[in-house]
């Protein structure tokens, strides 16, 4: 999918992603403000869908060290490692 930064900066390469998605019910205001401090904490960019070209879940917060989700989120973390400079 395309993706647009939601919250944060994307200033370094990420040395983690979660893929997650926005829990049933919650509104998109209610989201933001449960990950603003976990981004402004942790120096994150978090990354929504534009464009569905897959399966990919609707959001992506990418971080500088492995972070937990707040409840209720829940998906899947991995590492990252840049493959350019």
């Amino acid at each position: 999918g395309l993706y647009l930064l939601r919250l944060g900066a994307a200033s370094a390469p990420p040395r983690s992603a979660a893929w997650f998605e926005k829990p049933a019910g919650m509104s998109y205001t209610a989201l933001y403000a449960l990950l603003a401090p976990l981004v402004d904490e942790e120096g994150a960019a978090l990354w929504g869908r534009q464009m569905v070209l897959g399966p990919a879940p609707e959001f992506c917060l990418h971080t500088l060290r492995p972070v937990r989700l707040p409840g209720p989120l829940s998906g899947v973390s991995l590492d990252c490692c840049p493959v350019w400079p």
